[in-house]
């Protein structure tokens, strides 16, 4: 839940699907909220995103002893002089700098800090004072565009990590082997690498590449008994072109995972097409007999056979839902009616509870309207729901990725426009939260903001109020509206701080152009 206050904080537990167990939200300058969660391993998940998925009230947490802390009891505050005062105002100046500089570069060795520095260098003084006078993000936008160092300093190229058709079948190699070892678990990090790198079918130098490191995976998720997983391989084997002389292999592999999973009538259906299959395999006369064989006694045995979900794979196929509100507040939708928003002139937005609040309560269920995986989970964790992945699906242009299923990277549009930027963006040292600012324009498209453009237009005027406070507006978090409209503390920031923000922001739509994301040739 984003608050607008800028120095609100909460401390939240939050319960999401799949493996993410807890989390803690921060309100930040800005309105946006920042979420880091664990999985059920205790790892952090590291996903960002503009609100949070489920609050509940609790006792806050004991405050912790060391050296630095003081205890005030009774209400007595220690007095303190003019010199600390004015020390403490120092300290906390340069935190506030601190923290500032932290939401637009994270990573020091990142370009956008020598771009920075170089534009600012070259802009004049007198030219710098035309900017102070600005009053709108547009004119700013439209000045620091115009600045030639702005594109002098860096050409933008489409840059990515590419599909390797050698780096697939090597890390298929090593995963064949750790399968002969019957280290399952290690040769399925090995297969997903392959199929991570393999080019897609019909590239000139690709082969079999992506459908044999699908179908080798399966086989390994079969022996650890992941068995709704090796199903989805097989899945995404047959659709990659898996060889027809192979391919009864893979049906008979489904036809087990569908037994053990009580698909029975799948499972008979599975059979009639491997004994099809068969009469194409690329077998010997003793092999297929035995093939035969084997076949027929299956077909028998499932033919006194029911329908039926064994008791001990439920719980694993069935995906935890989130807590349900017990009821609904009027004005906020993701809350109950125990949680109101409420505005004050000097704070502005914040919640507030509508009625008493008991210990363990469900205050707020809400999937965030846009969040961002940390770069260090790339290759570990999918990039759109941000579970941890065991058996990893590809982007079908770019190595630098992982979905944890084909569903995730259909859903996951904006990658569209950043695939080819991506390396780009995190080579440049920007902070998550400035990715975040991506996202929010990535997961719409252009036609998207032409058809909204008038409403925001609208929303410029400051006597406008935000669509979160209490007189008869409702606050839905799934609109781009309710986002667009968090306060941004402008008043609060300085111009070298609104000139360095807005440098940023020119250096993303510069990425984001090359993308073609406004109609233009990628690189035009």
């Amino acid at each position: 839940m984003a608050l607008d206050s800028d120095t609100s904080t909460q401390d939240a537990k939050m319960a999401t699907n799949g493996q993410k167990e807890d989390a803690v939200a921060v309100s930040e300058a800005g309105g946006k909220a920042v979420s880091f969660s664990t999985d059920a391993a205790g790892a952090p998940v590291g996903g960002v995103g503009a609100g949070s998925t489920s609050v509940t009230s609790g006792q806050q947490p004991a405050a912790s002893e060391d050296a630095d802390s003081t205890a005030v009891t009774s209400g007595q505050q220690p007095a303190a002089s003019e010199d600390e005062a004015r020390k403490m105002a120092v300290i906390d100046a340069g935190y506030k700098r601190l923290c500032s500089d932290a939401t637009l570069q994270t990573k020091k060795d990142g370009y956008f800090m020598t771009f920075d520095s170089q534009v600012i260098q070259s802009v004049p003084e007198s030219q710098f004072e035309e900017f102070k006078q600005l009053k709108t993000d547009e004119e700013r936008i439209f000045f620091v565009w115009n600045l030639p160092p702005v594109h002098s300093i860096i050409k933008v190229r489409p840059f990515c990590r590419n599909k390797s058709a050698k780096a697939a079948e090597d890390t298929k190699q090593a995963g064949n082997q750790l399968f002969q070892q019957k280290r399952y678990r290690q040769a399925v990090c090995q297969y997903s690498q392959s199929v991570v790198r393999a080019p897609p079918p019909g590239h000139d130098d690709e082969g079999d590449l992506l459908s044999i490191g699908f179908a080798n995976r399966s086989a390994a998720l079969l022996h650890m008994g992941e068995y709704a997983l090796c199903l989805r391989d097989i899945t995404a084997a047959l659709a990659a072109g898996y060889p027809a002389r192979l391919r009864y292999k893979l049906l008979d592999r489904r036809a087990t995972c569908q037994l053990k999973l009580g698909e029975v009538t799948a499972s008979r259906g599975t059979l009639q097409e491997l004994k099809t299959a068969l009469t194409v395999a690329d077998l010997n006369e003793k092999k297929m007999a035995a093939w035969q064989k084997d076949l027929q006694n299956k077909m028998d045995t499932t033919s006194k056979m029911q329908d039926c979900k064994p008791i001990m794979l439920q719980a694993e196929l069935e995906q935890p839902a989130p807590p349900p509100l017990p009821s609904r507040s009027g004005h906020f939708v993701s809350a109950s009616a125990a949680v109101d928003v409420a505005h004050a002139a000097g704070e502005g937005r914040y919640a507030v509870a509508a009625q008493h609040v008991q210990p363990g309560d469900v205050l707020v269920v809400e999937k965030p309207h846009a969040s961002v995986l940390m770069a260090e989970k790339m290759s570990t964790h999918c990039l759109h729901c941000l579970k941890r992945v065991l058996a990893a699906f590809p982007c079908a242009a770019c190595s630098g990725v992982v979905f944890c299923s084909p569903e995730c990277a259909a859903a996951a549009t904006y990658h569209r426009w950043e695939c080819t930027i991506l390396d780009l963006l995190q080579a440049s040292g920007m902070s998550v939260l400035c990715h975040l600012a991506l996202r929010l324009v990535t997961r719409h498209s252009m036609q998207f903001f032409r058809e909204l453009r008038p409403e925001l237009e609208k929303r410029r005027d400051p006597t406008v109020r935000p669509c979160t406070d209490t007189e008869g507006h409702t606050f839905d978090p799934s609109s781009y509206l309710a986002v667009h409209q968090l306060v941004t503390l402008g008043e609060l920031r300085k111009p070298e701080d609104f000139f360095h923000r807005t440098l940023m922001a020119v250096l993303l739509l510069k990425h984001l152009r090359v993308t073609g994301y406004f109609g233009e040739l990628p690189g035009g």
